[in-house]
């Protein structure tokens, strides 16, 4: 896959209802939002909760295609439907495609089957610090260490753009030493990287470019 070097937004307009596991999923709305997002880069999207930064993130992450407005890689506009083939949503993975049913894949499974040549299982293990008694496991069962195994299968699956779903401030730091980590490897690899956040408290360090979506 073309390594992308823009991401555009042009008046972009959005009203879902993200879902996440182990999140309360509510409606978030974004309006005639427009901006520039470059590889290499961490964002903060800066809004509380319903101002739009989780839709946004859901809707790079490939997760909803109802939006207004265009939104182009490389000046290239993107049909509705293809952003799932560049964007992650951070926290989960992807699911078996055998037919009549829809069997969970152990984290190792899904970095398995992977396409990219560069990242290879055993580096994305090392890299991500996954525990190889929770390889074996499905995405839900291994707690916060989801976070670095789900960037870790984005990566097996040459993903470019990141997203995190919208954070409250006890997530946030939570799993703050998490965010530091991949937010790291994640821009040596050229990648965009977006955390919806409430605030950028003590993630000042590693946030590249902060983004806000309602006027302070």
């Amino acid at each position: 896959m073309k390594i992308l070097s823009t991401l555009d937004l042009d008046n972009v307009s959005i009203t879902c209802k993200p879902t996440a596991f182990n999140f309360e999923s509510r409606k978030d709305s974004l309006e005639h939002f427009s901006y520039r997002f470059i590889p290499g880069k961490t964002y903060a999207l800066v809004n509380n909760i319903g101002e739009g930064g989780w839709a946004l993130s859901y809707l790079l992450s490939g997760r909803e295609k109802g939006y207004k407005g265009v939104i182009s890689i490389d000046g290239n506009k993107i049909e509705r439907g293809l952003l799932g083939s560049f964007g992650w949503y951070v926290g989960e993975g992807i699911q078996s495609k055998a037919p009549f049913y829809k069997k969970s894949l152990t984290v190792r499974e899904q970095l398995e089957i992977g396409t990219s040549e560069e990242h290879t299982v055993d580096k994305l293990i090392k890299a991500f610090e996954l525990a190889p008694s929770r390889l074996d496991r499905d995405m839900k069962h291994i707690s916060n260490e989801r976070w670095n195994a789900s960037i870790a299968i984005g990566l097996a699956h040459e993903k470019q753009v990141f997203c995190f779903p919208w954070l409250n401030d006890m997530w946030k730091n939570a799993i703050l030493a998490r965010l530091a980590h991949c937010s790291t490897i994640l821009k040596q690899n050229k990648c965009i990287l977006l955390i919806p956040v409430q605030n950028i408290l003590n993630i000042e360090n590693f946030i590249d470019d902060v983004v806000y979506l309602k006027e302070k």
